[in-house]
């Protein structure tokens, strides 16, 4: 078992009983998670990320998928359409609302504020750190996972960094292919809205 530096996951490599590579799978395991409250999510690439919970209640489809009767609550969950990366920024957002929630975003964000001024030093960092592939895989994982803390960090911060755009025009800017669902085009919008509506006096 090889342990990652500067991570609080372990990384164990998993074989078939045959021994064949191909069918290796990496496991990340939250050290503190009980085998008990342990749920795994399975990324796209296959890798799987074991982790509390209770520490993913956060998202609403999430909590669905595990608060169910103890016969049907899921154990490992797939997240077919996120890479790993995504998966583990995600794990680690969870883990760390968890112990330390983070404040609501005004929307939209204040004229002349950034999101730094509104959420705790480890969220401003966090959402700094991505560049702009990875903020909208970021943005269309919380949106599919119902996780309304994640999805209005990335959205403020989408909306400031692409001052005076529509979400038509920030596709389009950051070559996204796929549309934006319904519920990110108005979190968009409205996280937005002082560039196209500056307040009176402004």
């Amino acid at each position: 078992m090889a342990t990652e530096s500067g991570s609080s996951s372990r990384v164990q490599k998993t074989t078939s009983s045959d021994g064949a590579v191909g069918s290796a799978r990496t496991t990340r395991t939250d050290t503190g998670a009980s085998s008990s409250g342990a749920v795994t999510l399975v990324s796209m690439d296959g890798d799987g990320f074991v982790v509390e919970a209770s520490a993913i209640e956060v998202s609403k489809l999430l909590k669905a998928m595990v608060d169910g009767p103890t016969e049907n609550a899921a154990k490992e969950i797939p997240l077919t359409n996120m890479r790993s990366n995504v998966v583990a920024k995600v794990v680690e957002f969870c883990q760390h609302h968890q112990t330390d929630p983070m404040t609501d975003i005004p929307k939209p964000v204040q004229f002349g504020k950034t999101v730094g001024d509104h959420v705790q030093e480890w969220y401003s960092t966090f959402v700094k750190a991505l560049k702009d592939e990875m903020l909208f895989e970021m943005l269309l994982a919380a949106n599919y996972l119902d996780l309304s803390p994640l999805l209005e960090l990335c959205a403020a911060t989408v909306g400031l960094r692409a001052m005076n755009k529509t979400p038509e025009e920030i596709q389009r800017e950051f070559n996204i292919k796929e549309p934006f669902s319904p519920e990110v085009e108005r979190t968009l919008r409205q996280e937005n809205k002082w560039s196209t509506e500056p307040p009176i006096g402004s």
